[in-house]
């Protein structure tokens, strides 16, 4: 039996992740990740203005030695926007490492 419901706290990490993630250093780990993978990535026609840098987790697993996120992002790279998924493992130790970046590469006609 357990007393931890893993699951509900996952959620909650997801929903307030703004409050213990510092936003500027996961902002900067996206831009230069992607930096590293969006000219390998299928290039796609986009109509929609392209803003600036967005970042969002949008998933969390509690595993046994650490926390797994899923950033999505939006990242303008000269004049397309690479839009895709970051996933990463923060070990309880302080240390992390990215498991996968998946993405495209959108321009505007």
């Amino acid at each position: 039996m357990s007393i931890l419901k893993k699951e509900k706290l996952a959620d909650l990490l997801t929903a307030n992740w703004t409050k213990f993630i510092d936003y500027r250093t996961l902002m900067s780990l996206a831009i230069n990740s992607v930096k590293l993978y969006a000219n390998n990535w299928s290039m796609l026609e986009y109509d929609k203005k392209i803003q600036g840098n967005k970042i969002m987790i949008s998933k969390t697993i509690i595993e046994k030695h650490g926390l797994v996120f899923w950033v999505d992002f939006e990242v303008p790279i000269e004049n397309k926007v690479a839009i895709g998924t970051i996933q990463f493992c923060q070990e309880l130790s302080g240390n992390y490492r990215i498991e996968q970046i998946v993405g495209n590469l959108f321009y505007s006609p």
